[in-house]
């Protein structure tokens, strides 16, 4: 599995983005999260996607589901092609 963690864009500075590929379920998974206001509250998931097998199958796809909250540099966007096909499912 490998997990990366993404810059905001503007008006998300109180957010967290990781975009990864699950190799168990032959899948890329988008995580983005609001931290809590303060420290006794949780933080807010707003996106999460990629739990089921073959949820998100291209990168493209993971990248379009961000796009609101975060884009994927190109050297991610490599490396996540590269994870995808050095890890598939077996």
């Amino acid at each position: 599995m490998s997990r990366y963690s993404l810059d905001m864009k503007p008006g998300f500075s109180d957010c967290w983005a990781v975009v990864g590929w699950d190799r168990p379920l032959n899948s890329f998974f988008v995580q983005v999260f609001r931290e809590g206001k303060n420290e006794d509250e949780d933080e807010e998931e707003i996106l999460w996607r990629g739990g089921s097998f073959q949820e998100i199958v291209t990168v493209e796809q993971a990248a379009a589901l961000l796009a609101p909250y975060a884009a994927i540099p190109s050297d991610i966007f490599r490396q996540l092609h590269i994870d995808q096909m050095a890890n598939p499912l077996r």
